[in-house]
């Protein structure tokens, strides 16, 4: 089946949603197509609004900008491309500064995922719900981050949720890539992709994130999508992912 632009950005907020369920003392909603949300972290692209659907309006993403702001955390603004011009003026109005334009990429058919040969000394294995600290450590180091923007994201909760399966990567007895798949009804969503950075150039982010892919489609999805950084942007059209739209980003450092 394939699926439109809108039912990505549909299942983006999907997984918005039931993420913030497992995060404490977050809140996450759909509205007027908008998903709102904050973890409480004070990280902007952890906290912010989606503008989900081409149809939504200007006006009413600013009672959840405010809402955000008024906890004392920074906060994002993304847009599809199409959505109204006013959320650029809206974002410049209130300070925030254009951070990125992210690629949204799709493999429409999980059969068209290309295959990946062992990769040599690697094993990638799925990890127990509590074990979801060696996630956190190697996404982190991966990202360049401290382990505190990821442990509320990544806790034993989170990977008992239904659809949320993690996984890592490991040589030589260390841990060295990690990822996370989210699957929701026939799509399966890629999250943190991480390889630390002495331990890239080896196909091992290829691999972690073909087995997030992989058990997806074992598991009822028929495509994925992902959000993709531009270190990983290679990698993923090598499996076989296509941009089908970039969201341009706003974020802020109230």
């Amino acid at each position: 089946m394939a699926h439109t632009n809108d039912d990505i950005a549909t299942a983006a907020g999907d997984v918005l949603l039931q993420l913030s369920e497992t995060v404490e003392g977050a809140w996450a909603l759909r509205s007027s197509g908008l998903v709102a949300g904050a973890t409480g972290i004070p990280v902007p692209n952890l906290n912010g609004v989606l503008v989900e659907s081409l149809a939504a309006r200007v006006e009413d993403a600013v009672p959840f900008l405010d809402r955000i702001r008024d906890q004392g955390l920074p906060y994002y603004l993304q847009v599809r491309p199409g959505a109204d011009p006013g959320f650029r003026q809206l974002a410049t109005e209130r300070g925030m500064v254009l951070e990125e334009q992210i690629p949204l990429m799709v493999l429409t058919d999980g059969r068209d995922l290309a295959p990946i040969g062992p990769v040599d000394g690697l094993t990638v294995r799925q990890l127990d719900p509590e074990e979801a600290g060696l996630h956190v450590q190697v996404a982190a180091a991966g990202f360049g981050a401290p382990p505190e923007v990821f442990a509320p994201l990544a806790t034993p909760a989170t990977l008992r949720t239904p659809g949320v399966r993690c996984y890592i990567g490991e040589a030589d007895g260390l841990a060295v890539t990690t990822g996370l798949g989210v699957t929701i009804g026939d799509l399966v969503a890629v999250f943190n992709i991480a390889t630390p950075e002495e331990h890239r150039g080896r196909g091992y982010g290829a691999a972690v994130t073909a087995a997030v892919v992989q058990d997806g489609l074992n598991h009822g999805a028929t495509g994925a999508w992902l959000q993709s950084s531009e270190a990983g942007y290679g990698i993923y059209q090598r499996l076989g992912f296509t941009t089908v739209e970039r969201w341009v980003c706003w974020v802020t450092g109230e």
